[in-house]
């Protein structure tokens, strides 16, 4: 198939040169009429008035999107692949003695030097 005769839109008719309607029957009694810009009418290309900014803007927030997507899946890939190895370098805060060990319960007087961080 021809890629200009499927690009080709159907019920459009043009009213004057560079003026194109569709008709949209939404009912039987009335139809509805709406501009378009085809991108090809009788076998010519008509790329005029067919991208627009927020064409553009929507392709760049899609790439967007996916560069941070490959970035967070190559972190969990490197994360997965040796726990271990990504986890040395990791500090804990208040590496010091448990002295509450009843967990059910918060305790109300804390010492003085047990919440500190470093």
């Amino acid at each position: 198939m021809n890629i200009k005769k499927a690009l080709t839109p159907k019920d459009v008719e043009e009213v004057r040169p560079g003026l194109f309607i569709k008709s949209f029957p939404k009912n039987p009694d009335t139809i509805e009429y709406r501009q378009v810009h085809p991108l090809v009418w009788d076998g010519k290309w008509r790329l005029k008035n067919q991208i627009k900014i927020r064409d553009i803007f929507m392709i760049a927030l899609i790439i967007t999107l996916y560069l941070v997507g490959v970035k967070y899946i190559r972190f969990y890939e490197e994360v997965n692949a040796d726990p271990r190895a990504f986890c040395k370098n990791v500090s804990i805060l208040n590496t010091g003695e448990v002295t509450h060990e009843d967990s059910s319960t918060i305790p109300i007087n804390f010492g003085k030097n047990e919440w500190d961080l470093p």
